[in-house]
């Protein structure tokens, strides 16, 4: 991402995740990971 360009709307991590349990959050990120490991190596989540 160029360094010059963001969000027009930029949600800090209490807005976005604010009162969902960090059990939650840490799965969700594990799983938004491992959709990107997976982009990385060309597999489409869409099959």
């Amino acid at each position: 991402m160029s360094v010059g360009w963001r969000w027009e709307y930029d949600p800090d991590h209490a807005h976005v995740a604010g009162g969902i349990p960090a059990h939650v959050v840490t799965e969700v990120e594990r799983l938004a990971g491992q959709l990107v490991d997976l982009a990385d190596m060309g597999v489409d989540v869409s099959d």
